[in-house]
């Protein structure tokens, strides 16, 4: 039986999950920081998107002017990088050289005017949050629709999604006004956390992080468990957890931490 629960944050209520190591601290000039299962960094600034190893030794770069600043990248498949321009409504496939896999997708010409966020999904699909529709929907490798999520009107109202969050059996949206909305891999609603709107999240199999103010916090979805932990880290930018270790982008710096029992 399918669940539909909102869950309101009470941080009151939450215990800490443990504690943390610092294991580097590198420097580095970027807005956004991803991580791939092979281990390999990627770091956005700007226009330029740079892949590199654990050193920050660099691998290979990207660099595209035409399309303006970068909105997202998606590295889940590392074969298949998606590079989102939001400005222009174009996607960007590169491969692991960070090399155009084919030619850029206008969802213009597609007919998606008005899209909010976007994400790989498999088979060499697309997730793609239409604003007007108010739903999530999945593009196969052919870009016809494969899946038409529900209409989310009545949890996200006028609120406008900004990113879009793809873990194994969930998906999560994040809004422009605070608001946590997780889905299941069908993009059916399931439940709904409350947070800052300067919160930034990520997901990491079935647990959904968010830090807002050096804090990080947890939310097990299929537990329903809540935690936090503080940060030694101001302008937090953006950050990774996998695993044991979070990966932290402040406004100079890459950090990584260890999470200790």
């Amino acid at each position: 039986m399918r669940k539909f629960l909102v869950l309101i944050l009470i941080f009151s209520t939450i215990v800490a999950f443990g504690q943390i190591r610092e294991i580097s601290r590198q420097a580095v000039d970027a807005q956004l920081f991803k991580l791939d299962k092979l281990g390999s960094y990627y770091l956005a600034n700007k226009n330029e998107l740079q892949k590199t190893d654990k050193k920050l030794n660099k691998i290979c770069t990207w660099d595209e002017y035409s399309y303006g600043d970068i909105s997202f990248v998606d590295v889940s498949d590392p074969m298949r990088i998606l590079v989102y321009y939001k400005n222009f409504n174009k996607i960007l496939f590169l491969d692991n050289t960070l090399s155009l896999l084919r030619e850029p997708l206008s969802l213009d010409d597609v007919g998606f005017y008005s899209i909010g966020a976007v994400a790989s999904s498999n088979f060499g699909g697309v997730w793609l949050y239409d604003n007007i529709e108010t739903r999530l929907i999945q593009l196969d490798k052919n870009l016809n629709i494969s899946i038409k999520g529900a209409n989310l009107f009545s949890e996200i109202g006028d609120s406008q999604v900004v990113e879009i969050l793809v873990g194994t059996n969930y998906i999560v949206l994040k809004t422009d006004n605070g608001q946590i909305v997780i889905l299941d891999k069908f993009a059916n609603f399931y439940s709904k956390l409350s947070v800052s709107p300067n919160a930034s999240v990520c997901i990491d199999n079935g647990v959904v992080y968010f830090v807002d103010q050096s804090v990080l916090y947890l939310y097990d979805i299929n537990r329903k468990q809540q935690s936090k932990l503080d940060l030694p880290v101001k302008n937090i930018t953006d950050f990774v957890v996998s695993g044991s270790y979070i990966y932290i982008l402040d406004d100079k710096s890459l950090i990584t931490f260890e999470i200790l029992p």
